[in-house]
């Protein structure tokens, strides 16, 4: 999708807002799992799975959980646990996790571009506020904002400029997680104040989520349901279709720079999406029928995200990319002392040597760590 056709289409996780909070649950509810599964079930199920892609772990910084959340030119970044069980943020270069060394609590990033330079949130204790922020080559700074706004970054493309949302100051004063309305915005540059993006006439709120090579903006419009919309590179706000105008969200966008995310369906839960040149949700499908899928990155030809997958017993969250149209299972990984029977996919980059997808594996007891799957070209 090109900025010039954006007008036919009219027609944290911690740091993100009550409001996002309930909509992305809303939309996800049939992605939880809904039976404990044995860990033989899962196995048998995964050999029957076409898998063209193979998972392996990255470290954490010595405790039992992590989780990847971006990848870019060969660096990843996420959240791993030290030896206390203290989850920090961290960066992943040639399979060796580094503390960011972020000096704010429950900070977690949201994106990495391929100069390294990444974006996230946190919380600063002392002024009980969220921070925005964005990190370089070891030091940290402060995502800009006018006085009395929190920055709510979600994503930084190469050429510098991020998206995200803005709350007000004051209506943190109970701490992280109090109710908002947020305001989408896009950042120049890390180094500029943002500049406003507006919900669709008569909504309450907006966020951003992604941002596109021509500079088109996808996020959602917030009412009783959310509003999938794009931002062209003036700050038009453009209403995307849904599949049962019940709502969706774009969360990314491949290399084409057309939109990706997720949409409710009639039945419940929710599809992965994609967003065609005039606007229409098209279905992506699901693991298997009436499952749900949502759809959280892209690139050229590969979508990824998670969806519901039948096993004995019930169903599980798993990992999905959608190659060349089709559903496909990225199993989670197994260890020693882990064996992987759900996960989800957060991000896809074409790196040398081919594809890379990232994201975590689950235990059947909770217990996440920080996956990598590799694709062949």
């Amino acid at each position: 999708m090109h900025v010039r056709h954006v007008g036919l289409r009219t027609g944290r996780s911690f740091g993100v807002a009550t409001a996002v909070v309930v909509l992305i649950a809303g939309l996800a509810q049939a992605l939880t799992a809904t039976a404990e599964v044995e860990q033989s079930s899962n196995r048998a199920s995964q050999a029957k799975a076409a898998v063209p892609c193979i998972g392996s772990a990255l470290p954490t910084l010595g405790g039992r959980n992590g989780n990847a959340v971006s990848v870019s030119a060969g660096a990843i970044v996420g959240i791993a646990d030290d030896a206390s069980g203290v989850s920090r943020p961290v960066i992943w270069r040639g399979g060796k996790a580094t503390s960011l060394g972020i000096r704010l609590e429950s900070a977690v990033p949201t994106s990495i571009n391929r100069f390294g330079v990444v974006v996230g949130t946190g919380y600063d204790a002392a002024s009980e506020v969220l921070v925005g922020w964005w990190w370089s080559n070891g030091t940290t700074h402060s995502l800009p904002v006018r006085r009395g706004d929190i920055a709510l970054p979600e994503a930084i493309d190469d050429q510098g400029r991020v998206v995200g949302a803005l709350v007000a100051g004051d209506e943190h004063s109970d701490g992280p997680g109090a109710d908002e309305d947020e305001r989408a915005a896009i950042w120049k540059s890390v180094r500029v104040l943002p500049r406003e993006l507006p919900a669709i006439p008569g909504e309450h709120g907006s966020h951003a989520f992604a941002i596109a090579s021509d500079e088109t903006v996808g996020g959602v419009s917030l009412d009783s349901g959310g509003t999938p919309v794009l931002w062209d590179s003036r700050g038009g706000v453009h209403r995307l279709g849904t599949l049962s105008g019940q709502g969706g969200i774009v969360r990314g966008f491949d290399g084409r720079s057309d939109p990706v995310g997720q949409a409710a369906v009639s039945a419940g839960g929710t599809h992965a999406v994609t967003w065609n040149d005039s606007g229409g949700a098209v279905d992506l499908g699901t693991l298997g029928a009436k499952k749900a899928s949502a759809a959280k990155a892209a690139t050229s030809g590969v979508v990824v995200g998670s969806g519901n997958a039948s096993v004995p017993g019930g169903s599980v969250t798993q990992a999905v990319a959608w190659i060349a149209g089709k559903a496909n299972l990225l199993p989670p990984v197994s260890l020693p002392h882990f064996r992987g029977s759900a996960g989800t996919a957060n991000a896809v980059a074409q790196v040398s040597g081919g594809l890379v997808v990232v994201g975590f594996s689950a235990d059947a007891v909770g217990v996440r760590k920080p996956t990598i799957w590799r694709c062949k070209p």
